[in-house]
């Protein structure tokens, strides 16, 4: 019995692995076959004038949200050293989504947790429906702060979910409070 039960976990967690490649593919080509929209010259754009030492705001005008995602963006091309700011972006954007789908899934697996088959079950479908969301599937890959955005809204619901209520955990609320802070 506790065979057949080792079995269904190493199968669940081959199929988990295998449809997280196959949409982390997906995901990629989706990406690089848009065309590019006044948004994303928007976030490269502050980007790339971030790396040069200007400041949001006060060299540049940025009418939109929160320089988050210009100044992760900067970071990126500064760390990378790239020249292709729309690739990086993308490719950003494309992280994001498939960090998005790692916490669908783990979303499902802490929620049930003592059901290790159905939780595996309940993950797979999870990702198949966000993944396949038609909003998703136009909103993604785009240089955009959409991804990240979603990404740590679900990073924190996740440790949330996952946090013991028995002892608090100091730092797991701090790392809640900045990933909602930086959404």
């Amino acid at each position: 019995m506790n065979s057949l039960n080792g079995n269904k976990n190493t199968l669940a967690v081959v199929l988990n692995i295998t449809l997280a490649v196959v949409l982390s593919l997906l995901l990629f080509a989706n990406s690089m076959t848009k065309d590019l929209t006044h948004d994303e010259q928007m976030y490269c754009t502050a980007g790339y004038l971030t790396t040069r030492g200007e400041l949001i705001y006060r060299d540049f005008s940025y009418v939109a949200q929160l320089p988050w995602h210009p100044l992760v963006l900067a970071a990126v091309y500064k760390f990378t050293g790239t020249m292709h700011y729309l690739l990086f972006g993308r490719l950003l954007s494309v992280v994001c989504e498939i960090g998005i789908l790692i916490c669908i899934a783990g979303i499902c697996k802490s929620v049930l947790r003592r059901f290790s088959v159905w939780s595996a079950v309940f993950a797979l479908a999870g990702v198949m429906i966000y993944a396949m969301n038609p909003f998703v599937i136009y909103a993604s890959g785009y240089a955009w702060n959409h991804s990240m955005v979603i990404l740590c809204v679900l990073g924190s619901l996740w440790l949330f979910l996952s946090m013991d209520f028995a002892r608090l955990n100091f730092h797991r609320l701090c790392a809640i409070g900045a990933l909602l802070a930086v959404a």
